[in-house]
């Protein structure tokens, strides 16, 4: 994985009590992190490529881990802090692939 593969994704967990939303921006993830049908918050964090297909998101008190990174059509899987886990992807930056140049 590079670091194109998650650039301009972003996805919800796939969970019956976590809400957790992530899009994949540069260096940074915007995130919204909480728990269902309580308080969550909006959080800019550090992204950091710790090899291929794995990435650690954190800031100064919150960390993710996420390794054996695979990205489908409509789909995000990955082991999650070590636990399997699925995101759904709710959009993809396609800009890249939209922008026109002037000759």
């Amino acid at each position: 994985m590079n670091n194109c593969t998650l650039e301009g994704v972003t996805a919800t967990l796939i969970d019956d009590s976590k809400v957790e939303q992530l899009g994949f921006f540069g260096n940074m993830v915007i995130a919204t992190l909480g728990i269902k049908n309580e308080a969550v918050c909006a959080q800019v964090l550090k992204l950091e490529i710790l090899g291929e297909n794995s990435v650690k998101i954190y800031d100064d008190e919150f960390e993710i881990t996420l390794n054996d990174i695979n990205v489908g059509e409509d789909l995000l899987t990955c082991l999650r802090n070590g636990e399997k886990a699925q995101y759904t992807i709710i959009s993809r930056d396609d800009s890249n692939q939209t922008k026109r140049f002037l000759p």
